[in-house]
């Protein structure tokens, strides 16, 4: 193609240019705030679906949860660590966690398990070097604390007690 230099070439060059732009679309506002508030609400609606099903699904879990009872179970073991570490146990609703601790001198037993009501009235005893303790708890792994060790404790200062009321009325 030549290039033109008298004035009617030019403008039809330039009419030429002007036709082959690419036309821009024109843009109405108010349809284009619509389309926003469409999608803005479409959005909202969506994530309010979602927020509903994790509440369902989170409330349905934790009546699940309502209707049973984790606790810690063992037999006869000699530590509340080694206890720990069984496997744990789910009770009925009704139910409790037992926890009961036998010491004899240095003979130490620890037995957890679901209990009913009537298991957690057991007697308890604190004879000088012989204990039993029984508990019952109601939340999830309650029993997880063996109190054998506040049997300990006290017999440790009964002895200690006992030892100084000879020595103070020996030199009376």
């Amino acid at each position: 193609m030549e290039y033109c230099h008298t004035p009617p070439c030019l403008w039809a060059v330039s009419l030429y240019s002007l036709i082959k732009r690419p036309v821009l679309p024109r843009i109405n506002f108010q349809d284009w705030i619509y389309e926003q508030k469409l999608h803005h609400s479409t959005t909202l609606i969506t994530m309010n679906i979602l927020t509903a099903a994790l509440v369902s699904v989170s409330a349905l879990w934790s009546i699940l949860e309502v209707n049973s009872l984790q606790c810690y179970s063992c037999t006869d073991m000699k530590n509340n660590t080694e206890c720990n570490q069984q496997p744990k146990v789910i009770c009925d609703s009704s139910s409790y966690c037992f926890t009961q601790v036998e010491k004899l001198i240095n003979n130490l037993k620890i037995t957890k398990r679901c209990a009913q009501s009537n298991e957690c009235t057991s007697g308890n005893y604190n004879v000088w070097l012989a204990s039993k303790h029984s508990s019952c708890c109601t939340g999830d792994l309650c029993n997880q604390y063996a109190n054998g060790k506040n049997n300990l404790t006290y017999n440790t200062f009964l002895i200690v007690a006992a030892v100084l009321a000879l020595c103070m009325f020996k030199n009376l």
